[in-house]
């Protein structure tokens, strides 16, 4: 093999790309494939993939028991993203997300 035959080549890739445009414009199924196949995934991932937080289970370790910390629960809870769960006073936080009672300790 020469270095004519593995160099890269303008007038090789105006060539395929010819070609390739021909056969494209030549089967318009083809065509409306590479162009609709794309689009259609786009609006169906568009729909299905959701990354918006909803009822995340957070469980809450009031320990000040003042009224700053109930409305700051109470706005968690009010969001809609998290449903906050009471930790009883004598309750492992860490015993509780083993056991499923939440996906976070605040």
């Amino acid at each position: 093999m020469n270095a004519d035959t593995s160099a890269f080549s303008l007038k090789r890739m105006r060539a395929v790309a010819r070609k390739e445009i021909w056969h494209i414009l030549r089967d318009p199924f083809t065509l409306a494939l590479a162009l609709g196949l794309p689009l259609l995934l786009v609006m169906i991932f568009g729909v299905a993939i959701d990354f918006d937080v909803k009822n995340a289970r957070v469980a809450v370790d009031d320990r000040d028991h003042s009224q700053a910390s109930r409305e700051i629960a109470q706005i968690f809870d009010n969001t809609g993203a998290f449903q906050t769960v009471p930790v009883a006073p004598q309750t492992n936080p860490e015993s509780l997300l083993r056991a499923g009672g939440g996906k976070a300790v605040w």
